[in-house]
C-alpha cells in the first residue's frame, strides 16, 4: 500500500508487478538501500495476508500484472467505460459528409490523414488527435470544427455547442490565437463558420460548473 501511494504521488496510477521493492524505489528516484530485492508477482499476492487487502471492498485491486489503489482503479474503469461508449459509431448521411470533406480538404489526396481524422470526428463521438509540434493539429481541428458545423447546418439541426479548453491559461490563450488564425485561412466562405467560437478556457474553468454540482471529483 505504501508504495502504491508513493507511485500515485509521482503521477502513476498503478504499481507494476514483476519488480522488487528495490526496483520500485529506484523507479521513482528513492534510495533503495535496505529494501527487499525479491521480485513481486501476482502469485505472490494471492492468498495469505494480502487477500484481506485485495479482496472485494479492500483498499487495493490486483488487475493482471498491476496493483492499483481501488479509488484510482474505479476512476480509470469508469473513464474507460465512458470513452468506449463515446467511441461508438454514428451513421450520418454519407452524401453531405462527402461534400463537406471535399470542400474543406481539397488536398486530401496528397495529405489524407487530416481528412481521415475529420471523417472519424463526424462519424464517431470520440476522436483523439495526436502529433508533435508543427504537425498540423490545430489546422486539422479548425477544419474538423468547420466540417461538423456545416453538417449541422445542412441537416437543419440546432447549432453545435463547442467548448475549447487547455490545461493552463497560457495554453488556452495560445490555442485561441492559433485556432482563430487557422479558421481565417479556410478557403471557404459560409456564414455558419463565423459562429465557431475561438475563445478557449482552462480545463479547470470548464469543469467548474460541473464540480460545483458534484458531477466531477475535486481532484
Amino acid at each position: 500500500i505504501a508504495f502504491a501511494l508513493l507511485f500515485e504521488q509521482y503521477g502513476h496510477t498503478c504499481l507494476p508487478l514483476e519488480m522488487s521493492p528495490r526496483d520500485w524505489a529506484e523507479h521513482i528516484g528513492l534510495d533503495p538501500d535496505g529494501l527487499d530485492g525479491s521480485v513481486i508477482t501476482p502469485n505472490t499476492l494471492q492468498g495469505g495476508e494480502h487477500s484481506r487487502i485485495l479482496n472485494i471492498g479492500g483498499p487495493m485491486v490486483l488487475d493482471g500484472n498491476r496493483v492499483s489503489i481501488r479509488r484510482l482503479h474505479d476512476m480509470e474503469s469508469n473513464l474507460a467505460e465512458h470513452l468506449m461508449m463515446k467511441s461508438r459509431q454514428t451513421s450520418p448521411d454519407p452524401e453531405p459528409l462527402r461534400a463537406v470533406i471535399e470542400e474543406l480538404f481539397p488536398d486530401k489526396d496528397q495529405n489524407p490523414e487530416p481528412a481521415a481524422a475529420a471523417v472519424i470526428a463526424c462519424t464517431r463521438r470520440l476522436l483523439i488527435l495526436s502529433g508533435g509540434p508543427g504537425t498540423g493539429k490545430t489546422t486539422t481541428v479548425a477544419r474538423i470544427l468547420a466540417a461538423l458545423t456545416l453538417l449541422q447546418a445542412r441537416r437543419n439541426a440546432s447549432p453545435m455547442r463547442i467548448g475549447l479548453a487547455a490545461p493552463t491559461g497560457k495554453a488556452a490563450a495560445r490555442l485561441s490565437e492559433s485556432l482563430d488564425e487557422r479558421l481565417g485561412e479556410l478557403r471557404v466562405d459560409h456564414e455558419e463558420l463565423h459562429r465557431i467560437p475561438t475563445q478557449a478556457v482552462t480545463l479547470h474553468r470548464m469543469l467548474l460548473p460541473y464540480r460545483n454540482r458534484g458531477l466531477v471529483p475535486d481532484h
